[in-house]
């Protein structure tokens, strides 16, 4: 399937912040689309625009009841996300403090 770009300028989130989003906002029972829009506060329409692009990486899967679920390739992604965005935060604090 051909993705839609994805329109960063309007958005105060980059896209990996809303993939985050969408990933962490995803229980392990399942949720629906209508429900994750709400849970990660994004418009339906962008929202289902991240959702294909996941569900086409293998992030997100679908079951057979029609709910999201988050694939082990997705939470995999989630954690070094959340480790990267560790790293950025420590490296800023410590050249922070360099220039005081």
């Amino acid at each position: 399937m051909k993705h839609l770009p994805i329109p960063l300028y309007r958005s105060r989130r980059s896209s990996l912040d809303i993939i985050e989003a969408i990933l962490s906002n995803v229980p392990p029972e399942g949720i629906r689309k209508t429900h994750l829009a709400n849970k990660a506060m994004l418009d339906y329409k962008v929202m289902d625009r991240y959702v294909q692009l996941l569900l086409d990486e293998g992030l997100l899967e679908l079951d057979q009841r029609g709910l999201l679920r988050v694939t082990e390739k997705g939470m995999k992604f989630l954690e070094q996300y959340k480790e990267l965005k560790k790293m950025v935060r420590v490296e800023k604090i410590s050249e922070a403090k360099k220039t005081l």
